[in-house]
């Protein structure tokens, strides 16, 4: 089939392109043609390219060629995207190409997305396609408000649907409030060999904690500090600079991203993960890294709660509000990985299944 997926294609976040390349590498590994839709957030993107205000040139240069560099080079090797979209004839037309859509991973159906993207992320579009499949999609929340004036087309695109997933037990609660069955599945980059991905070399050479957090605060920031000293390990960040506060300089070094190949390096090769982010949580389980995860009630913590669940690992998820235990039990991967396999098999038969 040529297979669409619809996704946060244009996010700079490490997660969101990750999973987004595993949802393809799957799709493609059993024989399909794979795109990803090049619409953008709000505004179309071939519209916005078309209408870069003056003013705003040395920021998208500078974005393209330094801060943000790393997810355009990522994106430019491995997503296949579109030709941008430059309204909404133009993405009915693209949509039209296709024999099948797939939308999801990640919080696309976070109900925050209403009042700028509409239901795109409900393959509106898509009119004549055979097959509309939802994977692993993510409310990012237990809740789903939906405003009224979208309430009777959302139904209308959900019964158009021929299978429905989820990616939290929460999600499919709400899908059921609504009338809709769906399954529990993995997220994209669970259905990957930790070989699959594009790991870069070794940077580091010393054994460390590895910090990702993208929420930092105080308390996170200390505790990571006396954790670290307490194993007597070095402390590699792997995110933005934000410690860098020389004037001029300063904003253009905090907004630059290291290489995806090179994030994924310093938590393979790491002694010790400690993060706030679900994939940095993903790839220290993939890669068997010792961990913690602090929730993230901005962000939501069903999707945590709801993986750590099903892998007996609920105990490494740590709140900041409490007093936090520096000691650690060893995590056992062997029982993690006996549970993920069965998971995986399950989540990759359902896609398989959806798309015959």
């Amino acid at each position: 089939m040529r297979i669409c997926i619809l996704t946060f294609e244009f996010n700079y976040n490490y997660g969101a392109v990750l999973q987004a390349f595993s949802l393809k590498k799957v799709l493609e590994t059993y024989g399909h043609e794979v795109c990803i839709m090049n619409r953008g957030w709000d505004e179309y993107i071939g519209a916005e390219k078309k209408h870069i205000v003056r003013k705003n040139i040395p920021g998208y240069l500078l974005g393209r060629i330094y801060t943000l560099k790393a997810f355009h080079d990522f994106k430019r090797k491995y997503f296949n995207l579109t030709d941008p979209v430059c309204n909404y004839q133009d993405l009915c037309n693209k949509s039209d190409k296709f024999d099948a859509v797939i939308v999801g991973s990640d919080q696309i159906w976070n109900d925050e997305i209403f009042p700028i993207m509409g239901l795109y992320y409900f393959a509106e579009s898509f009119h004549h396609v055979s097959k509309k499949i939802a994977y692993a999609v993510s409310f990012g929340k237990d809740t789903f408000v939906v405003p009224e004036r979208f309430k009777s087309k959302l139904l209308t695109e959900l019964q158009k649907f021929n299978a429905l997933s989820v990616r939290e037990i929460s999600g499919i609660k709400i899908l059921s409030d609504l009338g809709f069955k769906s399954s529990l599945v993995l997220d994209p980059t669970l259905l990957l060999a930790p070989s699959d991905f594009p790991v870069g070399k070794r940077k580091h050479n010393y054994k460390y904690v590895c910090r990702f957090l993208l929420d930092e605060t105080p308390i996170k920031r200390d505790f990571i500090r006396k954790f670290s000293n307490h194993l007597n390990l070095k402390e590699v960040n792997n995110y933005l600079n934000l410690d860098f506060s020389f004037p001029i300089l300063r904003k253009v070094v905090n907004n630059k991203y290291i290489p995806v190949s090179e994030w994924l390096s310093n938590i393979k090769n790491a002694e010790f993960v400690l993060t706030d982010s679900f994939h940095g949580m993903v790839f220290s389980i993939l890669f068997h890294k010792q961990f913690l995860v602090f929730q993230n009630k901005k962000r939501g913590n069903a999707r945590f709660e709801s993986l750590l669940g099903r892998l007996g690992l609920l105990d490494y998820l740590i709140s900041e509000d409490e007093d936090i235990n520096i000691q650690y039990n060893v995590i056992d991967y062997k029982k993690v990985d006996e549970e993920l396999k069965s998971l995986r098999e399950k989540s990759l038969s359902f896609l398989i299944d959806a798309l015959k």
